[in-house]
């Protein structure tokens, strides 16, 4: 009797390529959270940029005049000479996802803003904005570190002289 060969798989390949396969897709799905929790890092910090782009130019189009207002977001600008805000008391705003304003109830970013006009009206100065963005913003921390999940900070100089 002559044994033929045989074209199919043993017993012992099905198994080692079963268990080969679960271990593959086993750490697939184990890194699916971490890729998830990373895109949506990355979209939330990518909007709060955004919105720093959007009150940064609001502040340059505020005309430069006593008791300036900005257009789109009510932010008070300073004036040189004035008094800025002190490091207790910034200027808050609080904005949805897409940057239009919100209640702090609804808002998903809390915008802080800290100025230091010039020292005097003569003195043709820029007058700086301390902007700090942070989320969520039902945290009732008013500067990075102190409860935020996150934060974006950056500064900008305005010219306000006339």
């Amino acid at each position: 009797m002559t044994v033929k060969p045989s074209n199919a798989f043993t017993l012992v390949e099905v198994v080692l390529a079963l268990g080969l396969t679960t271990f593959c897709l086993l750490t697939l799905f184990a890194l699916l959270p971490v890729g998830l929790q990373t895109h949506l890092a990355a979209a939330t910090c990518t909007s709060s940029a955004l919105i720093v782009s959007g009150i940064d130019a609001d502040l340059r189009v505020t005309q430069k005049t006593s008791r300036a207002v900005s257009p789109r977001y009510g932010l008070h600008i300073p004036n040189p000479g004035e008094p800025g805000s002190t490091a207790n008391q910034p200027e808050t705003i609080f904005l949805l996802e897409d940057g239009s304003p919100s209640a702090m109830e609804n808002a998903q970013y809390r915008i802080s803003l800290w100025y230091t006009p010039s020292e005097t009206a003569i003195q043709k100065g820029a007058t700086i904005v301390r902007l700090l963005v942070s989320w969520p913003a039902s945290n009732t921390a008013t500067s990075a570190g102190n409860g935020f999940n996150s934060s974006f900070e950056t500064v900008i100089a305005l010219d306000r002289s006339e």
